[in-house]
């Protein structure tokens, strides 16, 4: 992981670098919570102050407006997901690596569920609003990024073959995880987590 992006991770996640108490993070907690059961485009500074049990004031004083807040809390889930993926895959290598990083991104994993269903209520916001989308697709870029080393790494230890295109395959399972995170945001039985496995290993057997 470049060192720019695990500063963001500290920075955004707020955890490291102002506790998981700090007034700031209370905020973007209740906002989590109301972006999960409205959705982002439903948020509010009121309603969220109202999950606080606060005052909008309280709100205001750490974010001036709603897409200050909405960005911030967008930027913590992205910061979830890409801590999660890259603490399981350190130390690890090749198919194990990737392995690794698929199993902890699931959308189920503990530690990375809501923040999953914060990313994904952000989907319908998107358009017209380029410091969301900028936030949004950080994750799956990164996500990418590190499964494309991992690819590479079992292909020089002729875990996999040569031949096979490492961004293609780390595409499709990026698209895959997505798919598994929204489906079971509507519907948790809708496809099982080991979806991700098997269609690694039929990517994998293909090249053989």
């Amino acid at each position: 992981m470049e060192a720019h992006i695990i500063t963001d991770v500290i920075d955004r996640g707020g955890a490291a670098s102002r506790g998981e108490n700090s007034p700031r993070a209370r905020v973007i907690e209740a906002a989590w919570a109301v972006i999960a059961q409205t959705g982002a485009g439903h948020a509010s500074l009121r309603n969220i102050a109202a999950a606080m049990q606060a005052t909008t004031g309280l709100v205001t004083r750490h974010f001036p407006d709603k897409h200050s807040l909405l960005l911030a809390s967008l930027r913590r889930a992205t910061a979830t997901l890409i801590a999660a993926a890259h603490n399981a895959g350190a130390g690890q290598q090749g198919l194990d690596q990737a392995q690794a990083i698929l199993q902890a991104a699931l959308p189920g994993r503990p530690g990375v569920q809501r923040a999953w269903r914060v990313w994904i209520a952000f989907l319908g916001e998107l358009p017209g609003n380029a410091d969301l989308a900028a936030a949004h697709k950080e994750w799956p870029g990164e996500l990418r990024r590190m499964l494309i080393a991992g690819l590479r790494e079992a292909q020089r230890r002729e875990q996999i073959k040569a031949q096979l295109y490492s961004p293609l395959i780390a595409d499709a399972l990026v698209n895959q995880l997505v798919a598994v995170a929204v489906r079971q945001a509507a519907d948790p039985a809708a496809m099982p987590e080991d979806s991700l496995n098997v269609l690694l290993a039929m990517l994998v057997a293909g090249g053989e």
